[in-house]
This record gives C-alpha cells, structure tokens and sequence, in this order.
C-alpha cells in the first residue's frame, strides 16, 4: 500500500550523528523503497543543510536555542506554519510523524483545524521524552521541566504514539495515561553493520557505545569499573563516543568522568571519542562486552548495532530490553553500579560468559515499514481534538504566563480600591514591557467581573431583606447544584437562578465531599437563603450527587447546573414555555454563552436521533421533566469520568422521548482552566466507548445501520423519475430541490432530474467530499455530477474555511450555497454577545455508515 508521509524531527541524521535522527532517516529510505512519498520536515538552526537520501526534505530554519522554554514553543509553531503550508501546497496526506523529545509536535496538534489536518493522523515516535530522561538522572533545570511538561500534553493528544516494543507501550501508557488502543508496535531501522572479527582481548575489556552523558549512564560504568579493578586489576575500559554535557554538574561529562577516576588508574580508561559507525565497531573488535549503562532507552541502537557485529552486550533491566532475556547475547544487571559492577567482574572472572553470549543469534526487530504500510489508528474523533487542543492550549498559557510577582497582591488591591474609570486607565498607562507581567499579577477584566459579581450579589441581599423571595411549598422547578470545592463560583451560580423572571423554583445544593474551608463556609451561608436546601454527602462524583438532590427535588421540573455556571433571568420561563408545547419532550435545552476565560456563542445543532446516537450535541444545563428522570434511573453513577449527560440523553431517546431545541444562549458555562467539561471533551472518544459498553444493543451495525437509514443517509438524491438503483447509504426524494432539500436528512445532496449518471458516480463524489471536510461540493467532469453538502445550502452563514469551495468545477443549476434557508440551522447574528465569537456546531458526523 502506497502512503503519503511527512516525518517530522529536528536531529536529522545528515546534521547530527546517530540518535534518533539516523532511526528517522533509515525508516525514510526503506518506505520510499515501497512506493510511499516520504517527505522530512527538518526544524534546526542548521536545517537548509539537511538533504534527504531518496526522499524531500523542507527546512525550518529555527534559531539557536537561547534557554528559554518559549523558544521550544517558537520552534513547535514554527514547525506548525511550515507543515500547514506544505498541506495546502501539495495536498492530503495520510500521516504526519513527529519525534517526542522537545514536543515539536505540541502547537500542530493543538491548531490542527486550522492547519487542515483534521483528519489526517498524527503519530508521535517515542524515542525518548525529555521528562523520562531528566526523571531518569534525577535533575531538571529549567527549561527542561517546561519541556517535559509540554511533552506530557502532547503524547495523549496524537491520533498513535509509534513504540518499538510492546513492553515500552506498557511503560508509556502506565506513564503518560495513553489510551491503549492508540499504541502502535513500530520497531525501527536496523541496518546490517560491519562483522568485526570478535576476538576478546587477553586481559578483560569493557566498553562503551555512544555519547557520554548521565541519560546514559557513563558514570555508572566509570564507577562501576572503578570496583572492578580492586578484582582485576588488568581490567581496561574505552569509552567510545561524542563528549556529551552533565545536566547534574553543568560541564562536560568527560571533566566530570575524568574527576572519578583514581589518578593511578587513569591510564586503563581510554576516551576514544567519535568515530562513524563502522569504525566505532572495528574498534571495538576486541572487547568482551559492550556495556549499555543507560538509565533510560527506548530503543539502543548502540546495543542492536554490537550484537549484529558480533560483540556481547550488557544491558539495565528496562523495558526496551524485555524481549532479549535470553538467547540473544545480552546480559543484564539491575541498573545499580554495585550491580554492574558485581556483573562486570563475573564476567572478568569467566571467559566463557562472553564466549557463549557471543555464540548466540543477534535478536531480530522486525520490519520497519509494516506499521506504516498496515491499518493505523484513525484521526481522533473532532471532539476529542477539540477538548484536548483546549486543555493543552490553557495549560501551555499556564506555562509561558510570567508567574505572579511580589507586588501581585498589592496591585490588585490598588486596583480594588481605584474607581473603575481610573483603574482602566492605570492598566493602559503600563509600559508594554511590563503589561504581561502586570496582567499575570493583577488582570483589570478578573477585577471587572469581580466588581460585577459583588454588585450582583449586594442587589440580591437587598431583595432577600425585603422579602420578595419567599418560601414555596410547591416549586414549579428545582434547581440542583452539585459542588465540590468550587466556593468561589457557587454563589454566582445561586445568584442567577434567583434572578430567574419565573418565580416558582427552588435550590438544592449538594455538597459531594468539599474539603476546602472556604468552599464549605459559603455554601453553609447560602444554606440559610430563603428557598435554598443543602445535602452534605462523602465524595461520589457528579452523576451521584445529582441524583441525591433530584430524589429530595420537590418540583414537576429539574435543573442540573453545575456550581461554575450560570443561567441567564430568561432560561426557566423561556424552556419551560417550549417543554410544556411538547409532552413528548423529555427535556428542552439552549445554546450557550461561553465566559471568563473564552468569551463566544456556542450554537448547537438541530436535534437528530442518529447524530445523538453518535456524539452529544446538548449542554449539560436542561430543564427536564422529573417524570423522564426517573422513568429511566436517573444518572449512571458509574460514569465517573464525564459524558453522564450524555449517556442519560442517549437512555431516553432509547425510552422513546424526544427534546426540545431553544436557540438562544440562555446558559451562560464559565469557561476557567481545564474544567471537567474541558476534560470530558477531550476524552470523547472513551465515553462513547463507555456509553457502547453499557448499551450494546443500541450500536449493533445493524442498529446503527437502521437509524442512519432513516436519520442520515449518506445522500440525498432529488430526482422526478422512477431511480431503478437501490443503495443503503442513498435516500430518493422527489423535486423540486427547495421542497427536496426541505424532506431531506442526508449528509449531502445531489439533483439528478434530467440526468443518468449512475448512484456510483454519485457515492465516488461522497466520499471525496468525506475526505474534503471543509468542501461545500464535489464534482464530476465526465458525467456532470455534483454532490452537494446539505449544510452549505440550508444555512447562508455556512462558509467552510477559506471561504465556500469545492473539488472540480463549480457545479451550476438549482443547488447553490444558502439558496433553501433553513431557521432550524441558522444563527441570528443579533443573539451573539458582543465582542464573543460565533462557535457553531457542525453536523459533520460521519456520512457512511459503521461497521458497529
């Protein structure tokens, strides 16, 4: 199978020698060999002097490093603008790999909606992060914590993390909580190297293979050997490889090596320094073994390259070496250099350990195309893209905003005390220099809403005092606010279903364990407001804690808002008027209005059986009939993890209830570093895998099948005559398009009156526009067919990125972009809050149809 690939790497095998810019290299030239286009990104200060051994190579000319962490940051965004150039240039690619160490892929992974590269897959190859490598020595300085921390969000984001090794993806997914399923077995390159003649030297010779540094172990050895010569005095040690520099000490590892060796010794340790690969072997022609000391390895090259010379090996007891116990020529110590050093005088003691590892076969790693070439995880779902680029980019905020100062405190309070008018402009009149670091200590929009809440709050107590809340023993409504230590939003949350413009509610706050102090005295406090009853319970998590408050609820109707969020005066009486429309409808929600860290409209889309089936398109903010609650159980306690909304929409929708659909924000959802719905987004993929877990019968293929037939198929066809084809994935209405296009449910639309193209031109078309996502049309010159996407036609404000384009010509007749308006999937541009941002739910779930 012929694949386009881009790798990714700044240690390119044509600027540094070995490492992983030599594995990169060699997987490349083997994959051209197969018919793959291989083409390499190269992001280094150096990088216009990489040149490619069969394959393209794209500089990314980068600046030296210049000890920042934002310069890592630069380099990653640096590599994004290229790769998102080079895609648009040349076209779609099936994968995009790029190495792990330094998190180059990072800002390409959190951007890739606007780079285009939805979906195609991203793979990250672990070589060997940053963060494994400075928790293996023990030391990171900065900006290497920095790094790591960047490393850590970028490895769950890729669509694959490529391992050699099955027991190095155990370690990875223990360690950086990957999903097991994204794991894909991929050893490198090995290339067959020089026999060297191994013939052991008289007197034993140990050695080592590769840069000297702490990562690898050097001085574990050096001390080792130190012990071995109080038994064998004879004994010599050459150290071949580049100098490399001590993160511990800060000096090169060769002053920091000579420093531990006894000055009487000096001479039985030889630094051979760098020599090319086959030299290095040949130099080595007469060592007992080749000592692998590292404290971290994901995969040794060094070690591969000696066995298949013919040279022994010892090797650490780590994961990279699992598979070669036995029978390959290794032998291993515990990682310790008493350890080592007991096994190094083992074998100067016996010849014959190194003779019989040396008579054993080289192991084998297997080929390094075939994860390529074969079936390869697919590009996580938008979703799941979505909520990890949110994380990850508030927790990369995180990491570059200066860190609060000592002045912080007392510039908030000057801001505190300043009337408004002169706060905002004491915030303009600091110097530019200054501003990010005055805004990371004392933020004049955190001190506006601080304002605004405090004047909200202080009406509220006015209106409590004066008695224009009182107690009802029939609620229309009961609101139900779970909270766990989130005592600073609480209040603001309570405020507002006060002000609600319906009259009849109550409040139930449930307090799932809050161990903060503050959080538990304000919730206390607003215990005492008229109309508000409290629940204390251990901490069970979301689902249970809505529960307990819904069971104690007294009202017809109910209300889960989370303790962050707010609901805006009209949201009871505007849900509960369109509920009370439909006894059918279980529940009615809204869109919603997105503040505090992001300020925008989030406009969901219409409702549809299948689309719920597939992915959530309600917030978790309803108003929902008590009755449909318990009908099916309430929440699932077992959804721990986020997406418990969603798997009760899914439960009544099975139970045959439908919904309601305002469209206007009248939630308001506090967005505030990485919340729980932030997490559940990211997550996406896991919960629906959890929703399938509990609900088997619903996605059967066959119970997909059936819902997509009748809620999505793939296509629409318009035509006036009699369609002799019949297809699963195809729906025939008659015309014309605008009472067509009006009786549609399919995922595209195609207008065939007059014409006689066959349905297989037509599915051809789907799914090149499924691989288009962002294409209004697709057609077909030889027939003249043209497939249109049905959004682009119901909704005028539809404008795919780059404006309304297509693949082939742009098709004539009746089907053209907004000509059937649609008010179910239009936004009304009045009901954006200014300043905010239009975010608009895309039906773009996928149009053919799962095998389950």
């Amino acid at each position: 199978m012929s694949r386009r690939v881009i790798f990714v790497t700044q240690d390119h095998e044509g600027l540094h020698g070995g490492g992983a810019g030599t594995l990169v290299g060699e997987v490349a030239r083997r994959l051209t060999g197969t018919g793959c286009e291989v083409t390499m990104v190269v992001a280094s200060p150096d990088a216009e002097a990489a040149t490619g051994d069969g394959y393209e190579t794209v500089p990314v000319t980068v600046s030296e490093p210049d000890g920042s962490l934002g310069w890592f940051v630069g380099r990653s965004q640096a590599i994004s603008d290229r790769l998102g150039q080079l895609v648009a240039e040349t076209g779609p690619v099936d994968l995009v790999e790029f190495t792990d160490f330094e998190a180059p892929a990072l800002w390409t992974l959190i951007h890739r909606h606007a780079l285009g590269l939805d979906r195609t897959r991203i793979a990250i190859r672990l070589h060997g992060p940053i963060e494994a490598i400075t928790d293996a020595i023990g030391a990171a300085p900065p900006p290497m914590d920095g790094i790591g921390a960047m490393e850590r969000l970028a490895l769950p984001m890729a669509d694959a993390v490529l391992v050699p090794s099955s027991a190095v993806g155990a370690w990875a997914i223990d360690r950086y909580g990957l999903d097991p399923e994204r794991i894909v077995v991929a050893p490198p390159a090995v290339v067959d190297v020089l026999q060297v003649g191994w013939t052991p030297s008289a007197s034993p010779t140990f050695a080592a293979l590769g840069r000297l540094s702490e990562t690898k172990g050097t001085d574990l050895l050096v001390d080792a050997f130190g012990a071995v010569l109080d038994r064998h005095p004879d004994a010599r040690l050459v150290l071949v490889g580049p100098d490399g520099w001590s993160a511990l000490e800060h000096r090169p590892m060769t002053e920091v090596l000579r420093d531990r060796i006894p000055r009487d010794r000096a001479d039985q340790v030889e630094f051979v320094g760098a020599l090319l690969r086959d030299e290095a072997l040949a130099r080595l022609a007469g060592a007992w073994v080749v000592v692998i000391s590292s404290r971290y390895e994901s995969f040794c090259l060094a070690a591969h390259e000696a066995r298949r010379a013919g040279i022994p090996v010892v090797v650490p007891d780590l994961p990279a070496f699992d598979a070669y116990r036995t029978g390959a020529g290794f032998a291993f110590f515990d990682g310790s250099a008493v350890d080592l050093a007991n096994t190094l005088v083992e074998i100067a003691s016996d010849r014959g350990i190194v003779e019989r590892l040396a008579a054993e076969p080289a192991p084998a790693v297997g080929d390094p195309t075939a994860a390529y070439l074969g079936p390869l995880p697919e590009a996580r779902h938008a979703r799941s893209q979505a909520g990890l680029a949110t994380a990850a980019a508030q927790r990369l905020d995180g990491l570059l905003r200066p860190a609060s100062t000592w002045w912080s405190r007392p510039a908030r309070s000057v801001l505190r005390a300043l009337p408004a008018p002169v706060a905002r402009v004491l915030v303009r009149l600091v110097p530019a220099r200054l501003k990010d670091r005055f805004r990371a200590g004392a933020s004049w929009p955190e001190e506006e809403a601080r304002r605004r809440a405090e004047r909200r709050l202080r009406d509220m107590r006015r209106r409590i005092e004066q008695g224009e809340f009182p107690d009802e023993s029939g609620p229309t409504i009961s609101v139900v606010i779970p909270c766990f230590d989130q005592g600073q939003w609480v209040t603001d949350a309570v405020v507002s279903v006060f002000e609600q413009e319906h009259r009849s509610w109550e409040v139930i706050l449930v307090d799932d364990g809050s161990t903060d102090p503050d959080t538990i005295a304000i919730l206390d406090d607003l215990a005492r407001w008229p109309r508000v009853r409290s629940i204390r319970q251990d901490n069970r998590g979301l689902s249970s804690a809505r529960n307990v408050g819904m069971e104690a609820a007294r009202g017809e109707y109910l209300i889960p808002l989370d303790a962050d969020d707010e609901i805006t005066p009209r949201f009871m009486a505007d849900l509960l008027g369109r509920l009370e429309a439909n006894p059918r409808a279980a529940f009615a929600h809204c869109w919603a209005e997105l503040f505090g860290d992001v300020h925008a409209l989030w406009a969901t889309r219409p409702p549809n059986p299948y689309w719920e089936r597939c992915s959530n398109s309600v917030v978790g903010c309803v108003l929902m009939r008590r009755e449909a609650w318990k009908a099916v159980g309430g929440y699932d306690e077992t959804m721990r993890d986020g997406n418990e909304d969603w798997e009760l929409w899914v439960r009544l929708a099975a139970a045959g209830w439908e919904q309601v659909r305002v469209m206007e924000p009248l939630f308001r959802y506090r967005k505030h570093g990485e919340t729980m719905s932030v997490a559940t987004e990211s997550q996406f993929e896991r919960g629906r895998a959890q929703i399938v877990e509990r609900h088997p019968d619903l996605y059967t293929a066959e119970a997909l099948r059936s819902l997509k037939q009748r809620w999505y198929p793939a296509l629409t066809l318009i035509s006036d005559a009699a369609v002799d084809e019949s297809h699963d994935e195809v729906e025939v209405v008659p015309g014309p398009p605008d009472r067509g296009v009006a009786a549609s449910f399919g995922k595209y639309v195609a207008d065939r009156r007059g014409a006689t193209w066959p349905l297989s031109v037509a599915m051809d078309l789907v799914r090149r526009l499924e691989a288009e996502p962002d294409a209004a049309w697709a057609t077909h010159s030889a027939t003249g067919a043209a497939v249109w996407r049905r959004w682009c036609l119901v909704d005028p404000g539809a404008d795919p990125r780059g404006g309304v384009r297509g693949t082939g010509a742009a098709p004539g007749g009746d089907l053209q972009p907004g000509a059937y308006p649609d008010p179910e999937w239009m936004v009304d541009r009045a009901l954006v809050p200014e300043g905010a941002r239009l975010l608009r739910h895309r039906p773009e779930e996928d149009a053919l149809t799962p095998e389950g």
